[in-house]
């Protein structure tokens, strides 16, 4: 028998040659972001139900009851 060689196609760590590039991106929006913001807050305070009430008390129709399948 012979020597064991790894055949797994990949070339060693002092072969491998990397490269590193910068990627330029347009700077964030903060003017659409603070209006989505806003309008998402204003959106959840809007909706009806108390997000502290139990959840039979704000769905009554998809609780199930006992005993009744």
């Amino acid at each position: 028998m012979g020597k064991y060689v790894k055949k797994t196609g990949q070339r060693r760590q002092e072969e491998r040659r990397l490269s590193v590039r910068a990627e330029q991106r347009d700077p964030p929006d903060y003017d659409k972001l603070t209006e989505l913001l806003i309008r998402l807050s204003l959106r959840q305070s809007s909706t009806p139900g108390d997000r502290t009430a139990p959840e039979a008390t704000r769905h009554p129709g998809t609780m199930s009851r006992p005993g009744v399948e």
